[in-house]
């Protein structure tokens, strides 16, 4: 969801960057389910065809930012390559919104299912802003 409503986000504000979706828990290939799918273009975003990949180190070492949906998530990540934890922040550090957590919504239910979804799109809308605005810190 993150990975789409950033794409979305910067052609919407105008912002020219480039993202991808990695996760410390995916398996290779997955799609996301049709509950997922009916969510997102409800927001009027197509995650039809996506397919999951597993974060691998290759990604930060290549990549500028890695935002993870959780402060655990961000951790695990830090022990395994604490050389790399400048560029590790969570969703709401990175959007500049107090701290929180952006939980799994897997076989939570449609209801929790469209909370997650709307928190990732604020937050991802909030961090597109502040990226088009300047370098963030």
């Amino acid at each position: 969801m993150a990975e789409a409503f950033f794409k979305a986000e910067c052609a919407k504000q105008g912002l020219d960057a480039e993202t991808s979706s990695s996760g410390l828990m995916a398996f290779a290939g997955v799609t996301p389910s049709m509950e997922t799918v009916a969510a997102m273009k409800e927001s009027g975003v197509n995650v039809e065809g996506h397919e999951a990949n597993p974060l691998k180190p290759l990604d930060l070492v290549v990549s500028d930012w890695v935002v993870t949906m959780s402060a655990s998530q961000k951790e695990a990540i830090v022990r395994k390559l604490p050389g790399m934890a400048a560029k590790i922040k969570t969703l709401h550090e990175a959007a500049g919104a107090p701290p929180g957590e952006i939980p799994d919504p897997t076989d939570e239910g449609e209801e929790i299912l469209k909370k997650v979804r709307d928190d990732i799109h604020r937050l991802i809308a909030s961090l597109v802003g502040r990226l088009k605005a300047g370098p963030i810190k």
